[in-house]
């Protein structure tokens, strides 16, 4: 695309401002007898806008446009930031998406009805409650399986699990006390110079010789448990460890 005197366009707020002087040429031409409001409805990053965590940031390259482009016009309607704002006073606004789209967003949910009267553009903020709230939740895997969670029943949840334990299929199991789960993840509560980096690990098991499979499922059974290692029953720990050692050697030998 090129502006009037031929000037190849590249950049995004290069063509919107070209977009604009079009739109305000047009609107002039059509209207020489009567003022009839000029209002337009762009998809675009403002420069100066608040910014979700569902959203990219592109401070700083061609992504970005200058929102003060839009101060000729009497109304502008802006879409693609997630929450509701106003940029350039009540004359340039985002109304916002109708649901959070991260789990880290939280405010609250307008529509805006424009109404042209004349010359006059009034604006008016409609707010309203999302069918389904968007909630993140934080404990161990058995306060959410035992504990009272009534209020989040109707809500899209992420649950942050905090204890390290391995835990099968969990998201069918939490899924009838939290209908509309949408995440489950595990967080280790330990600092990170507690646990045994991969680059450990790997140099620990370098260092076992001998096919010593035992060490290997201490260093598994450390990894995966943890905090928790004090609480499992020293009797199966050694039974499974010598039914480890044995698979794998079968395994080994087989591959000889």
């Amino acid at each position: 695309l090129t502006d009037s005197d031929g000037t190849v366009l590249r950049h995004q707020n290069e063509l919107l401002a070209e977009a604009c002087d079009r739109i305000r040429s047009a609107h002039k031409k059509a209207c020489r007898t009567k003022k009839i409001p000029l209002v337009v409805s762009a998809h675009v990053f403002a420069g100066s806008s608040d910014l979700g965590g569902s959203e990219r940031n592109f401070v700083g390259t061609a992504e970005q446009i200058d929102a003060k482009l839009f101060k000729a016009f009497d109304y502008t309607a802006l879409g693609h930031i997630h929450k509701s704002q106003k940029i350039l006073g009540e004359a340039v606004r985002y109304s916002g998406a109708p649901l959070d789209y991260n789990f880290g967003e939280k405010g609250r949910k307008v529509m805006l009805s424009v109404t042209v009267t004349g010359e006059k553009v009034d604006v008016e903020e409609i707010e309203f409650v999302p069918l389904h709230k968007v909630t993140r939740l934080e404990g161990t895997y058995d306060d959410f399986i035992s504990g009272d969670y009534v209020e989040y029943k109707d809500d899209y949840v992420e649950l942050i699990c905090t204890d390290n334990l391995v835990h099968e299929n969990p998201m069918e199991a939490l899924r009838g006390k939290f209908p509309n789960i949408l995440s489950f993840r595990v967080v280790r509560t330990e600092a990170a110079g507690q646990n045994l980096a991969v680059a450990e690990r790997r140099a620990a098991l370098e260092k076992i010789s001998g096919g010593d499979y035992s060490k290997i499922f201490d260093l598994f059974m450390n990894d995966v448990y943890r905090s928790k290692q004090d609480e499992l029953k020293e009797d199966l720990y050694k039974d499974e460890k010598k039914l480890f050692s044995k698979i794998a050697k079968e395994v080994e030998a087989s591959e000889e």
